[in-house]
C-alpha cells in the first residue's frame, strides 16, 4: 500500500498512515507526518523507560524488567514502520529507494551498537574489581 501524505497532516492522519503503511516503502511522508510519529514514539519510549528506571531504583526489579521487556517489544514492533517512514521521507528528498533503505539500516545498526557499547561501558565501570591490588583503590 502506497502512502500519499499531502498538505498539513494531523496527528490522527499521521498515526493512521504510520500503521497502515507498515511495510510501505514507497509514497510520501510529509515532514509534519514524520515528526508527529517521531514525537509519539519518543513519548512512549520515555514513559516505558522512566517507569522501568523508577521501579528498578526502588527495588521493584521484576516489575521494572517487565517495562524493559515491553519497551523492547515495542521497539521491535515499530522497527519496520520506522524504517518505512524514514525511507519514504528520504525519497521525498530525492534519494533513491535502495539508497534510502541502506542509509536507514546503517543508521539503525549504528544505534544498536552504540547502545550496546554504552551498556557495556556502564557495566564495566560499575562492577567491583576482583583483583586484590585494584580493590585497594576502590575502597
Amino acid at each position: 500500500m502506497e502512502i500519499q501524505e499531502q498538505g498539513k497532516v494531523s496527528f490522527k492522519q499521521a498515526f493512521h498512515d504510520y500503521w497502515y503503511g507498515y511495510v510501505s516503502f514507497q509514497g510520501d511522508t510529509t515532514r509534519l507526518g514524520y515528526w508527529w510519529m517521531f514525537i509519539f514514539n519518543v513519548i512512549v519510549y520515555g514513559v516505558l523507560f522512566a517507569n522501568a528506571y523508577i521501579l528498578i531504583s526502588h527495588d521493584f526489579k521484576r516489575l521494572g524488567g517487565i517495562f524493559l521487556i515491553i519497551a523492547t517489544i515495542y521497539y521491535l514492533i515499530t522497527l519496520i514502520p520506522n524504517i518505512a517512514k524514514q525511507t519514504r521521507r528520504f525519497q521525498n528528498m530525492g534519494i533513491s529507494l535502495n539508497m534510502s533503505i541502506v542509509i536507514v539500516i546503517i543508521y539503525k545498526l549504528s544505534l544498536i551498537f552504540t547502545l550496546y557499547g554504552v551498556v557495556l561501558m556502564l557495566l564495566v565501570s560499575f562492577l567491583p574489581a576482583k583483583h586484590p591490588k585494584v580493590q585497594h583503590y576502590e575502597n
